[in-house]
């Protein structure tokens, strides 16, 4: 009888154990994501500025040629279809709620 019992205290510590460990992972892991947005949201702040873009990308002149760019704020290359050339990547423009042609804050 005291041998159950020492056994069932034992694998409960060790449930009790695993568990824990399991929910710290997850608790450093989801604040990893954030740590990485909030650091590429205050980079557009220092880069680019808080301004807010008011200019229609779509009526602007380009010629039509592949041309590789570079994102101001994480660094990543892409080809583009065409010579007017977007600052950041689709990627970046998304976390930091910025124009992908200018860089400026949407509204």
């Amino acid at each position: 009888m005291k041998k159950k019992t020492i056994i069932c205290i034992c694998v409960s510590i060790i449930v009790v154990g695993i568990f824990t460990r399991t929910v710290i992972y997850l608790y450093n892991k989801s604040k990893t994501k954030l740590d990485i947005k909030d650091e590429i949201t205050q980079k557009g702040y220092e880069i680019l500025g808080n301004d807010y873009c008011t200019t229609d990308h779509l009526f602007e002149i380009a010629g039509d040629a592949l041309t590789e760019c570079k994102c101001q704020l994480c660094g990543t290359s892409e080809t583009n279809s065409d010579t007017n050339v977007p600052i950041l990547c689709g990627n970046c423009a998304r976390k930091t709620n910025r124009c992908y042609q200018c860089g400026k804050l949407k509204k």
